[in-house]
């Protein structure tokens, strides 16, 4: 049991059969017999093999390996610099409900099940998520709220760099998600929505072209505010 996750990609690429590591993707650790199993299944198909022979079996592996009692005793979890593979990674996490402290730290992860997650968090007292673009599929997009509702509880919220894109490309060409970092999609900020915290005593801010007017409702719907800081972004 632990009290305390920090996952960040020195600690992924540790491990051999994670599925951004080079020679694993290279399917170097494969026998020769297992190398021809997998061609005689996939062929040339290199996006739906890296997805079931690569990434699924790392994230089931993974959520035994943090195993339910984990998920219920672990109240700080971080996740760092995760990058692309976050958008994987982070439904292991989906079940992390008694989270104190939360940070995401440079990371791509699936807007919709962040925005789930949040709803769920009814103890958490600090949130830092900087540098995080949240994903939503075309056909989440029209469904889905373009903003993120956070716990009553929080205390502390640091809110940074934080944008959101419609794409399919993690579920369509995965392998080309991954480590085509030049392959781009198209992003726009997500400014932070007008809502009552009554809770919160301090807010770190920052977002590029954030409009004034929206951010001035926000400290104005969270009475217990005593620490502000938002750089001037001009």
């Amino acid at each position: 049991m632990f009290s305390e996750l920090k996952v960040n990609s020195n600690v992924l690429l540790s491990h051999s059969n994670y599925f951004n590591n080079y020679n694993y993707y290279q399917l170097n650790n494969f026998t020769y017999l297992e190398r021809f199993k997998i061609f005689r299944k996939y062929g040339f198909n290199r996006e739906l093999e890296y997805k079931e022979v690569l990434i699924d079996p790392f994230i089931e592996e993974a959520v035994n390996t943090l195993s339910l009692a984990s998920s219920v005793y672990c109240k700080v979890l971080e996740l760092c610099a995760l990058e692309r593979e976050g958008y994987f990674l982070f439904p292991i996490f989906c079940n992390y409900l008694n989270l104190k402290i939360f940070r995401i730290l440079i990371s791509d992860i699936p807007y919709t099940k962040f925005f789930n997650l949040l709803t769920k968090l009814e103890s958490l007292q600090e949130l830092d998520i900087s540098n995080v673009n949240l994903i939503l599929s075309p056909t989440e997009a029209p469904i889905s709220p373009h903003y993120l509702q956070f716990p009553k509880s929080l205390t502390k919220l640091t809110y940074q760099f934080i944008k959101f894109g419609v794409t399919d490309l993690p579920e369509a060409r995965p392998l080309e998600f991954v480590r085509n970092i030049k392959r781009g999609y198209s992003k726009q900020n997500l400014n932070l929505l007008p809502q009552h915290l009554p809770n919160l005593k301090s807010l770190e801010v920052y977002n590029d072209n954030w409009n004034d007017t929206e951010f001035e409702k926000f400290l104005n719907m969270c009475p217990a505010l005593e620490y502000v800081y938002r750089p001037n972004s001009n």
